[in-house]
């Protein structure tokens, strides 16, 4: 699919004439925050649900979209969204449902990030058959960035849109046709979830609820012929 224009990711300017001096050197049709970061702040890092508690970080992007929307009209800010991590530390008691589980039962954690940026990077999905509390979840996500009373933006940039990192979730959750294989026997030794699939309904529902709001703009390639 073809970007109608020039996109960038960062949000920010000095002035007024530097956002006409960028937008006019670069094309831009579309600015994107980046990952949410506020390197001087006790917290550092906001992914997913956690994105929620980051009151100053919401402010200042709420600033910058509305400044673009005055001095930049037909340039459209976008919002970054990862719908699988979250950073929240209580992100496993609230959603123990919807944790994306190793074959060992424990909840995968990308532990580099974790290491590097002081805060677990832990690995939720959500799903709609049957319906996870994650899925709430990201919605008030969405709707925080799009909403005029919160930040405002014009749509969102979906990062890592099929799934990320892990691609098999080994909890009691099916997605209907994945199975390990006993390579000898070739008989089934355990039902699992392909993160693509289990997801697909919601991201399908989301994205066509985020077209009909504004625009999205996904990281990510083909995996089904759905999505």
């Amino acid at each position: 699919f073809t970007v109608p224009g020039g996109f960038q990711f960062g949000l920010g300017a000095r002035n007024d004439e530097e956002y006409r001096r960028i937008a006019a050197e670069r094309g831009l049709r579309f600015m994107s925050s980046g990952v949410w970061s506020d390197p001087g702040a006790k917290v550092r890092y906001y992914h997913g649900e956690h994105m929620l508690q980051a009151m100053a970080l919401q402010q200042r992007l709420r600033e910058r979209c509305a400044t673009i929307r005055r001095v930049l009209p037909d340039v459209k800010t976008l919002i970054y969204i990862h719908a699988f991590i979250n950073t929240d530390p209580e992100g496993p008691r609230k959603h123990p449902d919807a944790r994306l589980t190793l074959a060992d039962g424990k909840q995968y954690e990308n532990e580099g990030y974790t290491r590097s940026c002081g805060i677990p990077f832990l690995y939720n999905y959500p799903a709609l058959n049957p319906e996870n509390s994650y899925v709430a979840a990201m919605k008030r996500v969405i709707d925080m960035c799009l909403d005029r009373d919160r930040i405002g933006a014009d749509g969102i940039y979906w990062d890592e849109i099929e799934y990320s990192a892990y691609e098999y979730d080994y909890s009691d959750q099916w997605d209907g046709v994945s199975a390990l294989i006993d390579p000898t026997t070739h008989r089934i030794v355990r039902k699992v979830a392909n993160v693509t699939l289990a997801t697909q309904p919601w991201r399908l529902a989301t994205a066509r609820r985020l077209l009909d709001r504004g625009r999205l703009i996904g990281n990510g390639a083909p995996r089904t012929r759905t999505f």
